[in-house]
């Protein structure tokens, strides 16, 4: 079984439209990738 430690962003996103994510866009999520920032379930 091969582990995928750093999922593409396509995976990403596709998740969170799936799973309808409200309370981070996918902009921000974006973002936060890049910028190396960690990413909480509360965060607007």
């Amino acid at each position: 079984m091969e582990y995928n430690e750093s999922p593409s962003i396509q995976e990403i996103n596709h998740k969170l439209v799936f799973n309808r994510i409200k309370w981070l866009t996918k902009e921000k999520f974006v973002q936060y990738l890049k910028k190396g920032k960690e990413i909480y379930p509360n965060m607007e």
